[in-house]
């Protein structure tokens, strides 16, 4: 009678341990999701919804980068889209105010051998939030770790704070990308930007 007690008691633990490890998989998949189909990524963590502009083929890419929560490319015109998350590290909850605290962190992350320089960061509104536009210029050529000659790319980044962590959208292209667009009347912010809801 002893050892069915046992084995009962053995089960049970199984079974919790089994339905804990499940649902915690599972609370992990609920901070976020793809949606291949729309071309919409959705997170329910930070609140915002990037809905990516269907032109494009999108497909998932590896998380590579720290922070990173998403990552998408698209092979044929060389566009990747991503987002990096950073706790923020100030009291002032107010991404404006913070804007040379930002700026530090950027020139202290780019290496003079990197291929990276930054071209500007000036504070805008998106969707009626404070945020910070930011491009920078990336060159294969200068990067010690490609010495790829003629390939350059222009990064592009809207920063918001919420629930204090930065939240950094990022588009990377070839460079002459925002020229070519023009020519349509059309922007970075509006090709690949526009789609952005914030929903907190």
């Amino acid at each position: 009678m002893a050892m069915r007690f046992q084995i009962n008691i053995k089960s049970v633990l199984l079974v919790i341990l089994f339905v804990t490890f499940c649902l915690h998989i599972s609370a992990q998949e609920q901070d976020s999701k793809w949606e291949e189909s729309q071309q919409t990524y959705i997170n329910y963590k930070y609140g915002f919804i990037w809905h990516l502009n269907e032109e494009f083929n999108w497909k998932l890419q590896p998380l590579r980068q720290k922070g990173s929560i998403f990552a998408a490319s698209d092979s044929e015109s060389h566009i990747v889209a991503y987002i990096l998350t950073s706790k923020l590290n100030s009291k002032i909850n107010d991404i404006w105010k913070n804007h040379q605290d930002f700026l530090r962190g950027i020139s202290e992350n780019i290496g003079q051998d990197s291929g990276i320089r930054l071209i500007y960061s000036k504070k805008v509104l998106l969707q009626g939030k404070h945020a910070l536009k930011t491009k920078l210029s990336y060159s294969l050529s200068k990067d010690d770790r490609f010495q790829n000659d003629g390939i350059d790319f222009d990064i592009y980044q809207y920063c918001v704070l919420i629930s204090g962590n930065c939240v950094m959208f990022n588009v990377m292209v070839l460079s002459g990308l925002e020229e070519e667009l023009y020519k349509y009347n059309l922007t970075i912010e509006n090709a690949l930007f526009g789609g952005i809801v914030l929903t907190t």
